[in-house]
């Protein structure tokens, strides 16, 4: 079972990206350090 979702583009921002949790809810937003 697929239980994390990716979200690109996060804020309209191309180097961040966020994996969520479909149980929790739970959201984290990573970001790259160099585009």
């Amino acid at each position: 079972m697929n239980y994390l979702v990716l979200e690109e583009n996060v804020e309209n921002d191309p180097c961040k990206f966020a994996l969520m949790n479909r149980e929790t809810s739970e959201r984290v937003i990573l970001q790259a350090a160099n585009a």
